[in-house]
């Protein structure tokens, strides 16, 4: 007798999916992001949210809470009612956070769940005009044959342009020197466009207003697949296959235990909104490349990166703090 409850109970709660993604949603949702105001995942963001209004019938709300390493705005969702209603714009940080902040408030495996990886913002190898060199190829060989001379910049230990630097320095068996700046802005740009420093992975909306005859060289994208915006720059794939490409990221989470059929109607509008041609062109104008994944395809992404920046930030001594 027993057994037969447990068996009509899972099947009411089977019962009830379907049912709780049809009157969904009855109000409206808030989306907690966890990432700075005007960068290229907060244009994404604010682009799409008019339009997911539009498809769900009720207001998509957008609330910044950035800071503490996008750790405010997770711990918030983490801690929010599986329900729907409260969501997180995460940052490629909630896959590297246990391997970066000393006794993190949240798991992410534990207390989130994937919706949608909405979209990542590939990487521009840039070297500066003085820099003899016209291509990746042409940039290992002079490292190899000058090592120790060539430097890069970037923004702090552990962080995307530091991971990117380093991988490619064990990728291509070279050895740029770290040079690191307190944040991307005139300073670490100015260095670079005086040729204090060599090569910049630089997000291409920092060295897009330097580029031409004369100036800023891309040699390089780091991505799987070259991006629209730069048709005839390489991807550093091309001639180094086996470099693991690392890019900062965005995407839709929920709390822990949020209902299947709410995640796949998020991640459908998510993916319906980025398919305007009008909010596409216009995200794609900042350097993101759209992505807008379905949940299970999000969390192997967040699993893989997880492993492999978890090995990368372990190899190179970096301590969480």
């Amino acid at each position: 007798m027993l057994q037969r409850v447990h068996v009509i109970v899972a099947s009411l709660a089977l019962l009830s999916l379907p049912a709780l993604s049809q009157g969904y949603p009855s109000k409206p949702i808030q989306i907690i992001s966890g990432t700075g105001l005007g960068n290229p995942g907060d244009v994404t963001l604010r682009a799409i949210a008019p339009k997911m209004t539009e498809a769900l019938g009720q207001p998509v709300v957008v609330e910044t809470r950035a800071g503490a390493s996008g750790a405010i705005a997770t711990v918030a969702v983490a801690r929010s009612p599986a329900d729907g209603y409260t969501l997180l714009y995460g940052t490629s940080i909630v896959a590297t956070a246990k391997y970066l902040i000393k006794n993190p408030p949240y798991d992410t495996q534990r207390d989130l769940t994937p919706i949608s990886f909405v979209a990542s913002v590939p990487s521009v190898i840039a070297i500066t005009p003085s820099l003899p060199v016209n291509s990746v190829k042409e940039l290992i060989d002079f490292a190899k044959k000058n090592p120790g001379k060539l430097s890069y910049a970037h923004t702090g230990a552990g962080l995307a342009l530091h991971l990117i630097g380093e991988s490619f320095n064990q990728t291509a068996g070279v050895d740029l020197l770290a040079v690191p700046y307190k944040a991307s802005g005139s300073t670490l740009v100015g260095d670079f466009l005086a040729g204090r420093v060599h090569v910049y992975f630089a997000a291409l909306g920092s060295v897009r207003p330097h580029l031409g005859p004369g100036k800023v060289k891309l040699i390089g994208v780091i991505n799987s697949s070259r991006i629209k915006q730069l048709p005839d720059v390489p991807t550093l794939n091309e001639t180094l296959p086996d470099y693991y490409n690392i890019a900062a990221w965005f995407g839709f989470l929920g709390p822990a235990g949020l209902p299947q059929p709410i995640a796949e109607r998020i991640a459908l509008e998510t993916r319906k909104a980025l398919d305007d041609p009008k909010i596409a062109a216009q995200v794609e104008a900042f350097g993101v490349f759209i992505v807008a994944s379905k949940p299970d395809e999000f969390a192997n992404i967040i699993r893989r990166e997880s492993e492999v920046m978890g090995k990368l930030i372990k190899s190179l001594g970096i301590v969480p703090e």
